[in-house]
């Protein structure tokens, strides 16, 4: 005979089991949810950037320093300007003012980056 025929209904600890499981299944995605309209209405206490696009205006770049770890060359250009800058061990982006910059970021696990 089986377990249905005979009236039993299987282990005594199945029934919690199910109503925990049931319990999570439904508040997962009321927790996702939930993250989710925060992160909608939460606002950013440092907004200037976006009033500075929203007014039309270039947003300034945050002050940072970056250490030196090549020196290149200049060119006869820019070799009056920045050859003092770029001869110390740091470089403040506050010391580049007026002169364009291109920062190049690269990843330890990215390939091209290697050979770069």
């Amino acid at each position: 005979m089986t377990e249905h025929a005979t009236g039993e209904r299987g282990p005594s600890w199945a029934r919690p089991v199910r109503w925990v499981l049931r319990g999570l299944a439904a508040s997962v995605p009321v927790g996702l949810l939930a993250l989710l309209v925060y992160g909608v209405m939460a606002q950013n206490p440092n907004t200037s950037i976006d009033d500075s696009l929203s007014r039309g205006q270039p947003a300034g770049a945050p002050s940072f320093s970056l250490a030196t770890l090549q020196a290149g060359s200049l060119g006869p250009v820019l070799r009056g300007r920045l050859a003092a800058v770029f001869g110390r061990r740091t470089v403040a982006l506050s010391e580049l003012r007026g002169t364009p910059v291109v920062l190049n970021f690269w990843a330890s696990w990215c390939v091209p980056c290697q050979e770069e």
